[in-house]
């Protein structure tokens, strides 16, 4: 279940749409209905995930740089390898 107000499960959603696109991509020619409209509106969906995740990751930059912290800490995300913000890399 993807909650709005959790980066994590917002990034979750993300790598599995993304999966979910780059299939509906190669099965294009076998999908009619699907038109190059819908892929790019799908991309930009995916997009805006990956800005939310950014902005969080962002976010508690300042937030620890207010605190002092020398760095926000990432990891990197267990199912596809990016760099994200420490709680959400925990899948």
């Amino acid at each position: 279940m993807v909650r709005r107000n959790n980066t994590k499960t917002i990034h979750q959603m993300r790598v599995a749409f993304k999966r979910f696109r780059y299939m509906s991509e190669l099965l294009q020619t076998m999908l009619p209905r699907l038109t190059k409209k819908h892929l790019r509106r799908m991309q930009e969906y995916q997009s805006m995930m990956g800005d939310i995740q950014d902005m969080e990751s962002s976010a508690r930059r300042v937030e620890k740089a207010g605190r002092g912290a020398s760095a926000c800490r990432t990891q990197r995300c267990e199912i596809c390898g990016s760099r994200v913000a420490e709680d959400a890399a925990a899948v």
